[in-house]
Order: C-alpha cells, then structure tokens, then sequence
C-alpha cells in the first residue's frame, strides 16, 4: 500500500503540469460534452422509474377501493340474496289467475313487504307457469306475457326444473320506469302450488351508482364492470353495446387491449357469483410523459451522434497523458512480474487497479470482522459481569435490540463425549435462525442467548421454543430463563436470574428441564412450610430474634428432613430473604448461585451459616451500610485511577483504603461480579483503548502506560476483553474515523 501512495502522488504532480499545456483545455471541453449523455439518459430513466413506481402505486390504491367497495357490495347482495330465499316460507293461497280480490291484494301486500325490505329491490312478480298469469307488487294481475316487457320470463324459466332453484338474469332496460334492471328467479313449487316462481327485480344501476359513485372519478382513465361467473357484462355495457339491454342479449367481457397498457384489478362477489373488475389506462394517464420520453431519446441519439465525432477527433489527446503516466509509473514499479511491466498502458493499469479493488475489499472485509468480534466481546462481558461505564446505546443498536428482552441459559444434561457446547452454540443457532432474533454465546460451562422478543410476555416465547425441539434435544438440555428487561444496563441482571433459575429449579424438579425465573418448578406445588412458619421466620429477621431464627433454621434442615422437603425449604426460606433484602437482588443471587454450584447447600453445618450471614446482614443500618460502602467503592475507584499506570498490590490498596483485602474483594465481586484483578484489568484495557484510538502513540508504548509489564501479557488480556489484538483494534478504530470524517 505504501507503494500504491508512492506512485499515486507521482501520478497527482505530473497531472498538474498538465493544466500549463495548451490541450488540457480541450480535453476538458470534451469531458464536460461527454458528461451530457449521461444526465440524459438519467433523465429518462428516473421518469420510467417515475412512471413504473406510480402505476404500482396507482394499482395498489385501485385493488384496495375495489376490495373495499366489493366487501360493502357483497354484503348488500348477501342481504338480497336472504330476502329472496326467504321467499319460500311467504304462504301463498293458490293461483294468481284463480285469487279473489281481497286474496290479490294480501298476496301483493306480501310481496310489497319484501320488496320494502331492501332499497335496491324495484319489485317482485309472483308468476305461474300453467296459465300464464303473474301477480306485479308494483302493477298487479297479468294475464298475458307477451308484452315487451315481460317477455323475457317464460325464456328463462325453461331451464329452471330443481326446486327451490335461484337463478340470475341479464341485464335489461325496464321500459316501464326506464332503469335496468336485473333479476332473481326462485322457484317455489310445493305439492299444493306447482309451476310457481317468485322473480325478485333489483335495480342495478342504483346499485352500481351508489357504490361506484366516488371511485368513477375519471371516466376516461378509471372504469368499472360487474360481470358474471360465465364473463357476461352485468353493468355497465359499453357505449357501442347498450341497444342489448333491451334485447337482453348476454355481452362478453373482453379483456383489456395490451397495447393500451390497461391494468386490471379483480374483486369476487360470492353471493351472487360476480366478479367486480376495475381498468386503469395507464396510457391515458401518463400521456404527456411518453411524448416527453420519444423527445428525450431523440435528443440523447443526437447528441451522442455528435459527440462520437468530437471524441474521435480529441481521442489522441486524451490518450496522451495515459501513456506519459503509464510509462513513469512503470519505471518506478519494480515488484509486478514481467508479464505485466511489459503489458501495454492499458492492460498495465487494468492490473494494477483490480490489485487495488482487491486489497481494499479484503481491507474492508477484515475491519468487518473485527468490528463484530469486537461488538460480540463486548455483549458477551457485558452479559457476564456488571459494567457501569459500557455505551450500552452503541453496542444495542450494533445489535439492533431493540424493545424488549431476555437471556437464556442452556445446560447439558450430563456429560456427552460427542457433544460441546460450541456443537450445542451451531445446532441452536441453526433452529433459531428461522423464527428468533437472538444472539448466542457459548463457553466451556454453557451456552447462553439473548432472545427479543416480539411482545412483552415470555409464555409465547417458550411456546415457540418448545416447538423448535426435538425430544432428543429436550431430553440432552436444560433451559432456563431470566426476567424480561427493556434496558440493555440490565442484561447481566437476567442472565443472572437464568441461572439462578437452572441452579435451584433442577434441585426440585429433575425431569423437567424447563426453568423460568418468574415461575419456578416449587411454585407449582403446595410448600411444605406453613405459611405461618414462614411468617415467624420473617418476623424474626426483622425483630433479630437470634434465637428464635436458629431454632427455625434447626427445625427445617433436620438430618432426617426428606431430600424433597429439605430442597422445598430451602427455596421458600431464599424466596423470603430476596424479598426482604436491602441490597440488589443480583448480589445476593450470585452468592445462592455460587452456593449452589459448589454443592454446598446438602451440607447442613454450611447452608445454615449462609442463611446466619444473612440474619446478620439485617442487624445493621441498611442504609448507612449501603452509604458506607459506596464511600469504600469510590475510593477504591480513585486509587486505581490514579495509579493503574504503575505497579501496586491488593495489599497497597488495603492499606490506602483502610479495610481489609478480603472486603475489597467482596465489594468488588457485588458491584461487577468479578474479581479484583479483572476490575484492574478492564480498566487498564479500558484506557488501553482510549490511547490506541486518539493519538500516534507506538502500541510499544501504549501496553507500559497502562501498566502491563510485557507486550505479549497486554496482548493476552487485550483480546481477551476485546476479541482483538492492539494492532487489529487500533486498524479499525482509524477506519471507523475515517468512515467519520
């Protein structure tokens, strides 16, 4: 690379003498002509793009009017369609033809209560077949058919031979009122009353109008059709074939012409099987832009034409400096094989150029991955100690968690020669990959994930979890879950919790392999403390009952106490002091983790003084203990501020601080949940950092600044809290200001 800038600055100061030559002005004359094609041509693409993205959009906003407007429609059709069949209960006495007076008029006075039923019914005939008579809601007897008007009736009822049959008409012109109108048949033969149909008239333009009334904005650009199952024109025709109404002649459907670039959209109406189809003329639409388009594409050929002269004619001028350049490039360029020293100019700088494309993909590709080691390194300490100077915000939005969250803990079950937990960390990740957004982890004692979740409540998620396992995976693993957290501050806290959760619920419930934090295994069951023992015990916490306490404590942990009984008070009696803690709950969770990891709650002489500690805990100020121990905290803070450049010991800063190495050493493990030597260590490599990224400073001198002895020990410890080594780290933090800047 440093013979790349080498040559580059060459290239820059022999391209400056050029503006003193007399040609440099003609070369840039042909470049600025050069340079008009391609606005051109942007020019036309941008509105094709204009004009694709607007006919998508223009698609969209048509299909969702007609969905909506066919959803209202066929609700009204539904509610005809209901009238119609409710038909078949109206009684009728016999006849028309055979009626009495006072018998024609309740018959019409039926039919006219349905028609009054719904707004787009004009009337209803009730018609017999034998002798030709029809009873009119809206006119009354009929004795003879062949009207114009009526004619249409005995043609359709001769395909209607099935019972209880409902039948659709085409689309007439009623003479009579002068709207069209199309027609439900129902037949309605009954033993007493043969040969009868009741024909339902629906005013289907009314109907049409009123739902397509404001999407009919534009005739000549946006039209609209019903049509049927058999691709007839329910309405509206087209000019050229509305003489067919009155002939009542079916009109085919026909597609759209291509060439006019029409889309269509398509809406089903199952109650009556009708299709609702919406054209849009896109041609129409966007006439203006086309002719726009032809003149553009006219002016480009123009211009390029010309152009290819003026370029033809300056072209040994504009391959002049090329080959100037080319030749004292190649001068100083000693390494390249022969083959290329001795290509031509432009094979020359074809190498050389893919050679430098290719240097700095690979550059870009390792920054890449040192920046995610990085970030991993980052989540994964986070997750495992407490650190209260981390940018949470940086490393939540490197990982994109966003909303809420929790962290998992997965635990073999047993040794298993064929199986790691990096093996577990690979086939997990592959399961999840599909369904979960998470981030997973493993180390030689577990594999852990951090999991987003898509609402607020863990059952769902358990749910989806369960359902990517196999029973060979269940019966391999534990699962254990912490609380649910917004704030990435809390991460440590929740993967604490989960394990927590393994630790005390595989103690009750071996089988079950499945823990919550929120909801363990014992809370299932009925506790065999009474609650009043457990009040007592609480009470005598709180009155610092010493006595009362240890007598408790004796009478729950017997030599003789069943392994179930025994592992059911010792979480209740847990349960009681997390809830009466003063300090954080995590803190006492990761002394009951580390208890229980080191199998010492089966010894009673150990659990017993545990629960004791923690009576004793009670008997002092809690909040002038909380005060006072923060006091300690911050001085231990400064003094490691101040001198973590040099060399100092547990003991110096026992003595500065004026309390024992051991307290030290708790305080520490409450605060980060880690030990002294790792506090020191992350700060060191903290200010490590801070040096590699804001000056010149020689990695040489950075790891003696800091403290660190050696270079290979710095080295060590750097990558270990980083993922990086100083190098690689001190590379990517100078691409990322450069990415800045």
């Amino acid at each position: 690379m440093m013979l790349y800038c080498k040559h580059l600055q060459i290239m820059v100061k022999e391209g400056f003498t050029l503006v003193k030559s007399r040609y440099f002005y003609q070369l840039l004359l042909i470049i600025l002509l050069i340079s008009i094609p391609p606005l051109l041509l942007w020019n036309i693409y941008a509105t094709n793009s204009f004009v694709a993205q607007s006919t998508t959009l223009i698609n969209e906003k048509n299909e969702h009017e007609l969905n909506r407007t066919g959803y209202l429609m066929n609700r009204t059709i539904n509610q005809i369609k209901e009238i119609a069949m409710s038909g078949l209960n109206v009684d009728i006495v016999g006849d028309p033809g055979d009626l009495s007076i006072v018998d024609r008029l309740n018959t019409m006075d039926k039919l006219s209560k349905l028609v009054a039923s719904n707004e787009y019914l004009q009337s209803v005939y009730l018609y017999n077949a034998l002798d030709g008579s029809m009873l009119a809601s809206d006119y009354g007897i009929v004795f003879q058919l062949d009207r114009s008007g009526y004619r249409w009736i005995k043609q359709h009822i001769q395909n209607m031979a099935i019972n209880k049959d409902l039948q659709m008409t085409n689309t007439r012109l009623n003479q009579t009122n002068n709207t069209y109108t199309v027609s439900l048949v129902l037949n309605i033969n009954t033993i007493k009353q043969k040969h009868q149909y009741l024909i339902y008239n629906i005013d289907i333009e009314k109907l049409y109008n009123d739902f397509f009334s404001r999407l009919n904005v534009d005739s000549e650009i946006y039209h609209y059709y019903i049509v049927n199952r058999q691709g007839e024109v329910i309405f509206p025709l087209p000019p050229e074939a509305s003489e067919s109404y009155a002939s009542d002649q079916p009109i085919q459907y026909v597609k759209p012409n291509p060439e006019r670039y029409v889309s269509a959209t398509r809406y089903q109406l199952p109650g009556l099987q009708w299709t609702l189809v919406g054209e849009v003329d896109t041609q129409a639409l966007y006439q203006g832009v086309d002719a726009f388009k032809k003149r553009m594409y006219v002016l480009t050929i123009v211009i390029v034409v010309a152009l290819a002269g003026l370029v033809f004619i300056g072209s040994r001028q504009l391959y002049k400096p090329i080959r100037y350049l080319t030749k004292r490039f190649k001068q100083g360029w000693q390494q390249e094989p022969a083959d290329v020293r001795q290509a031509d100019e432009f094979g020359f700088l074809h190498s050389t150029f893919d050679h430098m494309v290719d240097s700095y993909t690979e550059l870009n590709q390792r920054l890449a991955n040192s920046q995610s080691l990085l970030n991993r390194t980052q989540l994964y300490y986070l997750m495992k100690t407490r650190n209260q100077t981390a940018d949470y915000k940086s490393i939540a939005k490197a990982f994109q968690l966003e909303g809420s969250f929790v962290v998992f803990v997965f635990k073999m079950n047993g040794a298993d020669a064929e199986w790691s937990y990096d093996m577990l960390r690979e086939d997990l990740e592959k399961r999840f990959a599909v369904s979960e957004r998470c981030e997973m982890f493993s180390d030689e004692q577990e594999c852990f994930a951090i999991i987003q979740l898509r609402e607020t409540e863990l059952n769902g998620l358990l749910v989806r979890i369960l359902l990517l396992m196999d029973d060979e995976m269940l019966q391999r693993i534990s699962i254990s879950a912490g609380n649910v957290y917004q704030d990435l501050a809390q991460l440590h806290e929740s993967y604490t919790e989960a394990k927590y959760a393994y630790q005390v619920g595989r103690m009750y419930d071996t089988e079950e392999h499945i823990y919550c934090f929120n909801k363990l295994p014992m809370d299932y069951h009925k506790p065999v403390m009474e609650e009043l023992s457990m009040d007592a015990l609480e009470h005598a916490v709180r009155q610092q009952q010493a006595d009362d306490y240890a007598a408790m404590l004796n009478r729950l942990f017997r030599d003789d106490t069943g392994i179930m009984e025994y592992n059911t008070n010792f979480y209740m009696v847990l349960s009681m002091l997390r809830k009466m803690h003063d300090r954080e709950e995590v803190s006492f969770l990761h002394e009951v983790n580390e208890l229980i990891a080191n199998n010492s709650i089966m010894n009673n002489v150990t659990l017993k003084s545990f629960f004791m500690d923690q009576f004793k805990l009670f008997a002092q100020d809690s909040k002038s203990a909380a005060s006072e121990k923060d006091q300690y905290m911050k001085r231990i803070e400064r003094y490691v501020e101040a001198n973590y450049p040099g060399s100092f010991s547990l003991d110096d800063v026992s003595d500065e601080v004026g309390i024992s190495k051991q307290y030290i050493c708790q305080l520490i493990k409450q605060q980060y949940n880690i030990t002294f030597i790792d506090y020191l260590n992350q700060y060191r490599i903290d200010q490590a950092k801070r040096f590699l990224e804001s000056g010149p400073m020689k990695i040489s001198e950075v790891y003696a600044k800091v403290g660190f002895n050696s270079y290979s020990y710095f080295s060590k410890v750097f990558k270990q809290y980083t993922g990086l080594v100083p190098s690689e780290y001190r590379e990517l933090s100078m691409s990322r200001e450069r990415t800045t800047s």
